[in-house]
């Protein structure tokens, strides 16, 4: 947008992130029909979906705000792909892994979460986490 391309020394886009990073979440009285009207109009459902994945990772592994696993997750047309990371606070332990399924209701995104979570404890995952 600005135009400072050239200025790029490293591209973030490897970087894994806390859960749900960056999205905002906005709550509302389910009987609030006008304010559910004004507001509905921020709904992102690729956003959703991949919050709900995310999440799901978090919840099956056990974690929380302040266990340091990362995700990242994008998109291919329809298909979603999560990454997952888990690292000793030193980092002298880490467990990776990612899969990536057709997603395109809720069930869909947090049965990936519960594939990836699954890849993460058979790599091992759990060991890390308990040490911390």
């Amino acid at each position: 947008r600005l135009q400072l391309g050239a200025r790029i020394a490293h591209a973030l886009d490897t970087v894994l992130y806390a859960v749900g990073q960056g999205a905002l979440g906005v709550e509302v009285r389910a009987d609030d029909v006008q304010t559910c009207e004004l507001v509905a109009c921020l709904n992102s459902q690729s956003v959703r979906l991949e919050c709900l994945a995310e999440r799901e990772v978090m919840r099956v592994l056990e974690g929380g705000c302040s266990v340091p696993i990362g995700v990242r997750s994008s998109w291919d047309g329809e298909q979603l792909e999560v990454k997952c990371i888990v690292a000793s606070p030193d980092g002298s332990q880490a467990v990776e892994a990612s899969a990536a399924a057709q997603v395109a209701n809720d069930d869909q995104a947090r049965a990936l979460g519960v594939q990836v979570a699954a890849l993460m404890r058979e790599r091992g995952a759990d060991a890390v986490l308990k040490a911390i």
